[in-house]
């Protein structure tokens, strides 16, 4: 067998959608880091087809528009998932390719092989030997429609696209966005079919192409039956059964009379090099950004952002702040005490930074999501991108969610109590090595207090602050 023929068999054995050989072996860093990138670069990539190609304008109804789209995924050989009227979502999904053919998936690869060997040059260096295998059988595809009203009359439906790997083992990423060219594939053949499906029923079937500032997110919600399911953020927040990760909302939000805001959250030194660790809903879509050590405020700099895994890092010219550093070799465990810092509701509270503790309660987040973990240290609106430290200060995680507990109490009649999330350190370094930013890391040995681990944790952060 030649290297080829064991490296494809190897890529297919192993279930990786993406193989990448690198004279011959690859180091999992490399492939984590690799899947990273190709991640990035394809949700980059769909957000502008879909931007351009995902909405369009008919003269329909909006209940004719949504039982047409019914029949063309259920048609196209997907299951329907979720249909929710009231908001006009359907979503519907298939073990990959479909909803394209066999013949259709080899397109796919014939054109992103080249542009998939970019990526990886760029993000594990020179290749002397390189295959690239694109399994879509090892995947489920997403397809979701919503319906709205369109201001001249008739209905704008549009479309978007997501992936999931069926099994994804621990401590690996995977590609979470499907290949460009699946997406633009995909789109012309639902638009095609829903054209004579609206066709049949006697409606005007030349859609109206309607580009978009930006494509229509596609959020991850639980149903009452614990079960996920990709949707619309629309249907995540109108549906009392369905529960999903609420972001931590900025403090101090206040809307200017041009349409913007200011908001703020928090953030960490990275290095002495003024780079700055925070969530990407906090500092991803600003006009402009400040940082803030006690009465000195900085001009910031967005230099990197990681919108799936809701991560940025921003620099800043903050000379003597203490960089924080990354726990070492063991990971945490359910019941270790973990201490978070932020600038929850300033304004309102203190203008310093504040001290919250808990424990790990679950390695994963909703539905098992890997990337998170469960604690239970309380956090509250401004806490969004802070660390979170374990006893010997190092960090095992960066504060980004909490459980929806409106909906949860809605559909369980009991509220929960300090059920919110950070993202790992795995997640985060895979993200800072792509994006080459410096930080440092230490081993833990669990020795310190919650009073020593604050005062020195405080040394670290700042708040951020956003000009909308």
């Amino acid at each position: 067998m030649s290297v080829r023929e064991m490296c494809t068999a190897a890529g297919k054995a192993l279930g990786f959608g993406v193989l990448v050989l690198l004279c011959g072996c690859v180091t999992a860093r490399d492939v984590n880091t690799f899947s990273s990138a190709l991640d990035e670069t394809w949700m980059s990539q769909n957000r502008e087809i879909l931007r351009q190609e995902g909405t369009r304008r008919y003269d329909a109804t909006r209940v004719q528009a949504l039982d047409g789209m019914i029949g063309v995924l259920t048609g196209l050989g997907m299951t329907v998932e979720e249909i929710n009227e009231k908001e006009g979502f359907v979503g519907a999904s298939a073990i990959g390719p479909t909803p394209l053919s066999a013949a259709e998936w080899d397109q796919v690869h014939d054109v992103e092989m080249p542009r998939t060997r970019d990526v990886a040059m760029r993000a594990v260096g020179p290749v002397t030997s390189m295959l690239v295998y694109l399994a879509p059988e090892e995947y489920r595809i997403y397809f979701a429609a919503t319906t709205e009203p369109a201001e001249e009359g008739g209905t704008l439906v549009t479309l978007s696209a997501r992936m999931r790997r069926l099994s994804a083992p621990a401590g690996t990423m995977w590609p979470s966005h499907p290949p460009p060219e699946a997406v633009r594939i995909g789109l012309a053949k639902i638009w095609g079919a829903f054209d004579a499906r609206l066709a049949a029923l006697g409606v005007d079937a030349h859609g109206e192409k309607v580009q978009l500032a930006s494509a229509a997110p596609v959020f991850r919600c639980v149903r009452a039956d614990g079960s996920v399911v990709e949707a619309s953020e629309a249907y995540c927040s109108s549906i009392g059964g369905t529960v999903s990760y609420q972001k931590i909302k900025r403090a101090d939000s206040k809307r200017s009379s041009e349409g913007g805001g200011d908001a703020s959250g928090t953030g960490f030194a990275l290095s002495s090099g003024g780079y700055f660790l925070t969530n990407h809903h906090v500092a991803g879509e600003c006009r402009k950004l400040y940082v803030q050590r006690e009465a000195e405020v900085v001009p910031a700099k967005l230099i990197a952002t990681d919108e799936l895994n809701d991560l940025a890092v921003i620099k800043a010219n903050l000379p003597d702040i203490v960089p924080v550093r990354f726990r070492k070799g063991s990971y945490v465990r359910p019941g270790d005490q973990v201490v978070a810092v932020g600038f929850p509701y300033v304004g309102i509270l203190t203008s310093s930074p504040q001290l919250t503790t808990g424990n790990v309660t679950a390695l994963a987040g909703i539905g098992d999501d890997t990337r998170f973990i469960q604690i239970t240290a309380p956090i509250q609106p401004g806490n969004s991108g802070g660390p979170l430290f374990d006893l010997s200060g190092n960090i095992v995680g960066v504060v980004d969610a909490t459980l929806n507990a409106l909906l949860m109490a809605k559909q369980t009649g009991s509220i929960p109590q300090n059920i919110n999330f950070a993202i790992k350190t795995s997640t985060v370094r895979e993200f800072l090595n792509t994006k080459k930013i410096p930080f440092r890391e230490a081993v833990s040995d669990g020795r310190g207090s919650v009073a020593d681990v604050g005062e020195d944790g405080m040394k670290s952060v700042v708040r951020i602050q956003c000009k909308m």
